[in-house]
């Protein structure tokens, strides 16, 4: 089934809206994305990630004792929300697992990142 889309988001065109968010698991090489409708928010990030744990991480790596999550710096995961960082508490005590959370640092609207000498790790322990 092919699906005509606009290339660009104008609310006058459209019946609603789809919010993506997806998750990568390095170590199974697995990508999975969950869509919501209203917006992106902590709570939606969180819901995510507990979808994943419970449907796949505990299957997957029933040993774990941490989850290495790497984040971009925006959205409702921006290190600047407090809210992230109370619903992922809140996860750690319901799963019983230690979160440490990393944060790529912005992205200038440029799309050229400046800090050249750093590099990232994606590794789920």
């Amino acid at each position: 089934m092919t699906a005509r889309a606009a290339p660009h988001d104008y609310e006058y065109l459209s019946e609603g809206k789809v919010i993506p968010h997806g998750i990568y698991d390095i170590q199974a090489n697995k990508g999975y994305i969950s869509i919501g409708n209203s917006a992106e928010t902590a709570d939606f990030a969180v819901d995510n990630l507990l979808w994943w744990w419970t449907e796949h991480g505990i299957h997957l790596y029933p040993d774990a004792k941490n989850i290495l999550l790497l984040c971009d710096a925006g959205g409702a995961n921006s290190y600047r929300h407090p809210i992230f960082k109370d619903r992922l508490i809140a996860l750690c005590e319901q799963i019983g697992l230690s979160i440490i959370v990393s944060h790529y640092p912005p992205i200038p609207p440029n799309g050229i990142l400046l800090n050249t000498d750093s590099f990232a790790m994606f590794i789920w322990l």
